[in-house]
This record gives C-alpha cells, structure tokens and sequence, in this order.
C-alpha cells in the first residue's frame, strides 16, 4: 500500500514537472556589449537578444528590462528591433539589438531580461543577465596599481 502510494506521487510530480515545462516557453539569450560599466558615466551599451524559437511568433514586442534580484521589474530600458540599425546588426534575421545610453549612479550588480509585451500580462523570454556597476578608481590607485607592477618586475 505504502509503495503504491509513493509510485503514484511520484508518477504526479513528474507529470506535474511535464506539464510545467510544456507551459513555460524555451528562454532566449539576451547578451550586452559591456559586462561592466563605470558608474556616473554615460555609457553606449548594444544589448543582443537571440529568441529561443527562430523565426519568433509574428508581432512579438522585445522589451529590455531592469529587474531586481527576486525578479521584479524596476524600470524599462526600451525596445529591442530586428531593423538592421540604431545597435541591431543585420535587418530580419531574427536577432533582435538595441544601442541605449546607460548612466548608473551607484556602484553594484544590475539584472536585465527580456519581455515579449505582444502579450498581457509580458511574458519573460530570455534569461537574466547581471551587470557590474564600478566606481572609478582614484588616481592614487591608479598610480599605486601602475607602482606594483614596475616593482614586481624587479623582485
């Protein structure tokens, strides 16, 4: 009786698994042209999304996002195209890029992912990419950095 009943959850959870994985669609790569940026500085970065199914459903809206580390959005960075400019490299091969100005104030990681807002309530279609905000280093550490490596030559 005890083995049936542990057959049987066990047989439920997996079909429960099955299900979850059928419901939830593939996750696409979404890459950035920096993995680290200065803080106080503005910064060009070209963000690259490859969608898990190639060509992706027609209408489909590829939002850039910032999340917070339990996954919540924060803010829109903006619109993602497949039009061949302004940061996406070829027109209609199905990889989506967008050039935006990023400028944080404080140091620390970022989240981003991508959205497909063609639906509501958006959708996530890519997988979360982190990053890292720096402070510029002063130029006493610049110098001193620049002093260890002669220093090190000689020893």
């Amino acid at each position: 009786m005890q083995r049936s009943l542990m057959l049987r959850c066990a047989f439920l959870g997996t079909s429960l698994l099955a299900l979850q994985a059928l419901a939830e669609p593939p996750l696409g790569q979404l890459k950035a042209s920096y993995s680290s940026l200065f803080a106080k500085e503005s910064t060009a970065v070209t963000f690259t999304y490859f969608p898990a199914s190639n060509p992706p459903k027609p209408g489909s809206i590829f939002v850039v996002e910032v999340v917070d580390t339990q996954g919540k959005r924060v803010r829109t960075v903006g619109e993602l195209a497949d039009e061949g400019f302004l940061g996406d490299v070829k027109a209609h091969d199905g990889i989506y890029g967008r050039k935006f100005q990023l400028n944080e104030k404080k140091p620390g990681t970022m989240f981003f992912r991508v959205v497909d807002e063609s639906v509501v309530p958006a959708v996530v279609v890519s997988n979360n990419l982190s990053m890292e905000i720096v402070r510029h280093p002063a130029f006493q550490e610049l110098l001193s950095s620049v002093w260890q490596k002669i220093v090190a030559q000689f020893h």
